[in-house]
């Protein structure tokens, strides 16, 4: 009967800490084995610190040579995940009030254009479909079918000519789905993840792939867009020649207009950099638009991560 107590009581366990494994060892029902193996059950949350202390309190309850290796191969193994944590990160997350770090899923425009359908000169608008990619926590199916709905033909040629209308850059809805708030202590803070890891999902390779190529936050503008509420819609802000915003020429140090905002960059590691805005950032529709749309990894595709600031 002690030998199912103990046993239930080990698969009743959750976190397992450094007096969990003391407990174990000191139930006569428990062996070093089955300690072992729930060291590797992934059900369980491991809080396992090894130091000396640590060692003499394992010594002292007579745990086996094997034991110890098992427990400092899950604090080694500890220690890098808390290390790599971030290396599998993808996209542009913002600060809660309660500090925790959310995604702001990928969008994409498309390019409204009118043709006149005959004599009652209906309007015709054509554009891709839009759809917002999930983050890296999210679910990635459909990105396939959203990616081919929101392709811009010859893209690189089309928004370089120079009688492009920025303007007809559009993202559907009048509003973003996530809102961000500003804080009492300054502005809204945003962290930018470029993956070291790649996906192994098909459906969101090229969206790593993408993200993967990019080293810095400068690739980007953070842009105030037109909100539309009649035709639900937000547009690029006109009279932008894309031409310029497409080179390294300054404009992410904002371009004196309001729509172009001015934003400050921190490293925190080789692949994560952390966003705030020196200057402040009114309510209304925002988005980081990655500006060097000669990009061929893009295969004419618009990125932007989009949100409303409230």
């Amino acid at each position: 009967m002690m030998l199912v107590a103990s046993y239930a009581t080990m698969c009743a366990q959750t976190e397992i800490t450094n007096a969990t494994i003391l407990e174990w060892i000191a139930d006569e029902g428990i062996t070093d084995d089955d300690i072992i193996n729930e060291l590797g059950n992934t059900d369980n949350t491991l809080n396992v610190k090894m130091d000396i202390n640590f060692r003499k309190q394992l010594n002292q309850a007579g745990a086996s040579d094997a034991l110890k290796t098992a427990i400092d191969n899950v604090v080694k193994d500890q220690k890098y995940a808390i290390a790599h944590a971030d290396d599998a990160m993808i996209g542009v997350y913002y600060q809660t009030d309660d500090d925790q770090w959310t995604d702001i899923p990928l969008n994409t425009f498309s390019i409204e254009e009118k043709k006149s359908l005959g004599l009652g000169g209906i309007a015709r608008i054509a554009g891709g479909t839009l759809g917002v990619i999930g983050g890296i926590q999210g679910d990635w199916s459909g990105l396939s079918k959203v990616l081919k709905g929101a392709t811009i033909a010859g893209m690189g040629s089309l928004l370089g000519d120079t009688k492009f209308k920025s303007d007809r850059l559009k993202l559907d809805n009048s509003h973003a789905s996530q809102k961000v708030k500003n804080v009492a202590a300054g502005t809204p803070m945003f962290r930018f993840y470029f993956p070291k890891i790649m996906s192994q999902d098909a459906e969101a390779a090229w969206y790593y792939t993408l993200m993967g190529n990019i080293t810095t936050p400068r690739d980007f503008l953070c842009v105030r867009l037109t909100s539309n509420e009649k035709k639900k819609k937000r547009t690029f802000p006109a009279g932008k020649k894309l031409t310029l915003l497409s080179t390294d020429s300054g404009f992410s140090a904002g371009d004196g207009s309001g729509d172009i905002v001015e934003f400050d960059i921190k490293k925190v590691k080789d692949n994560v950099f952390e966003i705030s805005f020196p200057n402040g950032i009114e309510p209304g529709e925002y988005c980081f638009y990655y500006k060097n749309f000669k990009n061929e990894i893009l295969k004419d595709h618009l990125p932007a991560f989009d949100f409303a600031v409230e």
